[in-house]
């Protein structure tokens, strides 16, 4: 037996009698040598663990509480695990070193489950990071500051505050210079966020020049950021180019996209106004923004719909629990899981065993008669100047093949985005003459 074997056994015989702080360590220190079967046996001995804690136990140090969230995260449980964590954050109580361990955590969290909160949560968070920042950010470590200050900023992105997502980035590289090359990319996506169009592009421009530029103050005024730019003096325009590259593309004409496998109907593009819709399925804001999508053509028939499925190593066969046009009754059946794709990964490796059929499924059980293709995920910033960091994102064609706009971020039905910018967008080129 492999001594990975033993241990795991040991672990199980373990659980009896520990605490929650005594449970978390030996996983911690336990998972770096474990098989993914492996740690799936350990998750379900977590998950018993925690329901016989629940039943008998009580975590009552602040400590004890903060590794019981580290639990919860663990087996699945997030939306448990952020609220304990919260809570432990905000207590008087805690003292300044359990803090500090619970803030991490919560950041991290925070960040890694942003795309999957619903809104009304999501904004309690957004509001609760920005109380911690100004409540114990001043006496808080470097780490710590910057941890939060990461998740808010993601979190303001996903719930469309591109803005301010943007200044809180450069806020935090300002004091941080390590931090430079995010604030870009979020810029770079702050770019794509509001469905812009040609017309935008000079104000685009201006708007972000003012933006490095203030970055270069923030980065003279500390000895750390101002070494860094001895060293490396083109950092600036580097990151300028970085995030004005996918406005660039605007007006262009698109490059065929790279078909790793076609899953129904025909992606021509050809002499009509096209929305291509990039999305993953295991994606909570790609299914979350069907609705939106779909009062988008029924508001402009003529308007042809593509959508654009990127691989995963996750691949579910049905969420229409997030979605809302759809009947959610009846049980979801689990997701495939898939080989991970690397970047040397050739094309005709790239369609995995099962992973067809699992997205076809998705589309029947979503109701979706749109043409679908599978496509190299590479090609996405590529060739269409989209984000990889967040979806869905929606590409707007017009009959000549143009990209004419860009939008990147999730859809509310009844949104300015949606109802305003995007739709207006779309009936300028429908109007237009060919």
């Amino acid at each position: 037996m492999r001594i990975a074997g033993v241990l795991l056994l040991l672990a199980a015989i373990g659980w009896a009698g520990e605490n929650p702080s005594e449970a978390y360590e030996r996983i911690r220190r336990m998972n770096r040598r474990l098989t993914p079967a492996e740690k799936e046996a350990q998750k379900k001995e977590a998950i018993r663990f925690l329901a016989s804690w629940e039943k008998e136990g009580e975590a009552k140090s602040a400590g004890e509480r903060t590794d019981l969230a580290s639990l919860y995260s663990l087996v699945g449980r997030h939306a448990d695990a952020m609220a304990l964590l919260e809570a432990i954050v905000f207590d008087e109580a805690t003292d300044a070193e359990t803090r500090k361990r619970a803030a991490n955590r919560w950041g991290l969290l925070l960040t890694l489950q942003a795309r999957d909160l619903p809104p009304p949560v999501r904004k309690g968070a957004i509001g609760a990071t920005a109380r911690f920042l100004e409540t114990y950010g001043p006496a808080s470590d470097e780490r710590t500051r910057s941890t939060l200050a990461r998740a808010r900023g993601f979190l303001l992105h996903i719930d469309g505050d591109t803005d301010g997502a943007v200044q809180a980035f450069f806020d935090l590289a300002n004091e941080r210079p390590m931090f430079g090359s995010v604030a870009a990319d979020f810029t770079r996506m702050a770019m794509i966020a509001g469905v812009w169009r040609m017309e935008d592009y000079p104000a685009l421009e201006k708007r972000l020049q003012e933006r490095i530029d203030a970055l270069k103050e923030g980065f003279a005024a500390t000895r750390g950021a101002s070494r860094a730019v001895a060293v490396n003096p083109g950092v600036f325009d580097r990151m300028f180019d970085r995030a004005m590259a996918p406005v660039r593309l605007l007006g262009k004409p698109v490059p065929a996209w790279t078909e790793i496998a076609r899953l129904q109907g025909d992606p021509a593009t050809e002499g009509k106004v096209t929305l291509l819709y990039f999305m993953l399925n295991a994606d909570a804001s790609s299914v979350r923004s069907l609705p939106a999508l779909r009062g988008l053509q029924k508001k402009h028939e003529e308007l042809s719909i593509v959508l654009l499925v990127l691989p995963s190593t996750r691949v579910y066969r049905s969420r229409v629990e997030l979605d809302a046009d759809v009947d959610a009754s009846g049980e979801e059946p689990p997701p495939v899981t898939l080989s991970r794709l690397t970047r040397n990964t050739p094309l005709e490796e790239q369609l995995r065993e099962g992973e067809k059929e699992a997205h076809v499924a998705f589309l029947k059980a979503h109701e979706l008669a749109w043409p679908a293709a599978l496509i190299d995920r590479r090609d996405m910033g590529r060739k269409f100047g989209a984000s990889t960091s967040l979806f869905p994102n929606l590409v707007l064609l017009d009959r000549r093949g143009r990209l004419r706009s860009i939008h990147a971020g999730p859809l509310e039905r009844g949104s300015p985005i949606v109802d305003e910018r995007l739709s207006g967008a779309i009936a300028g080129l429908l109007a237009e003459k060919e």
